[in-house]
């Protein structure tokens, strides 16, 4: 049976240097071997007489989002200068915690042909899903900046907003009720929520997941109403299965 693993702390003497050679996440002083990581004491037998010594993390260290790494990230807000988004996922491997980021409209970070009439609200809406290069490094102060001009960078998922207004069968009218109490009805068929609407209570249904039929435009599939987007050109590598 193998020996429990010896957890070290920065600073902990470990051994002599007389009977191990000092590996990585160490320091010799004074003739002895130190730790200077926190982690998992490893001993191995390499060429030499004596075992090199070495101290390993023991929990893996957080993904960072680079300088022209593809992220996937979920738009939060728009305005008429920027979008503010979520990155969830560097290339094909998701987050331990997300990171924010900013797609600005007054550059070439929208898309590039036809700066000048790029409209931030005619590219992205909430809670759409992009596909953006990292083209700035951010801080704990500051956003990554992301750019989405190139044909392959874009929206890959949006939800239409003809789809989210009320559902036929959901709509009951409440006008004996005073203005501004609500009526119980039953649960939604199609899983939205209760609004109330003046005198009416109703049903407002998720959106439904579009679909493109332009580099600038999707469809709502029950609707067939059509809306803006920067729609992305979705490579073999970025679709799941």
């Amino acid at each position: 049976m193998a020996p429990p693993a010896r957890y070290c702390v920065p600073g902990e003497r470990l051994c002599s240097t007389e009977e191990a050679t000092a590996g990585s996440g160490t320091y010799t002083r004074h003739g002895f071997i130190f730790s200077s990581l926190a982690g998992c004491l490893e001993r191995k037998n390499e060429d030499s007489e004596l075992p090199v010594v070495s101290v390993v993390r023991d929990s893996e260290s957080q993904l960072l989002p680079n300088v022209g790494a593809v992220v996937t990230c979920k738009v939060c807000s728009i305005n008429s200068r920027f979008a503010k988004v979520h990155i969830l996922y560097v290339g094909s491997t998701p987050l331990k915690s997300t990171f924010r980021g900013t797609i600005r409209s007054w550059r070439e970070d929208i898309r590039a042909t036809e700066k000048d009439k790029v409209e931030v609200y005619k590219s992205f809406r909430p809670s759409d899903i992009v596909l953006a290069k990292v083209i700035s490094l951010g801080d704990a102060q500051s956003n990554y900046l992301l750019s989405t001009a190139e044909n392959e960078l874009g929206v890959v998922v949006a939800r239409s907003e003809a789809g989210r207004g009320r559902t036929g069968s959901g709509l009951k009218q409440c006008s004996s009720l005073p203005q501004g109490q609500l009526m119980k009805l039953p649960p939604s068929p199609h899983g939205g929520k209760q609004v109330w609407e003046g005198a009416a209570l109703t049903y407002c249904a998720p959106g439904v997941q579009m679909v493109p039929i332009s580099w600038c435009e999707m469809q709502c599939p029950r609707t067939h109403t059509k809306e803006f987007r920067k729609v992305a050109r979705v490579q073999p590598q970025f679709l799941q299965t």
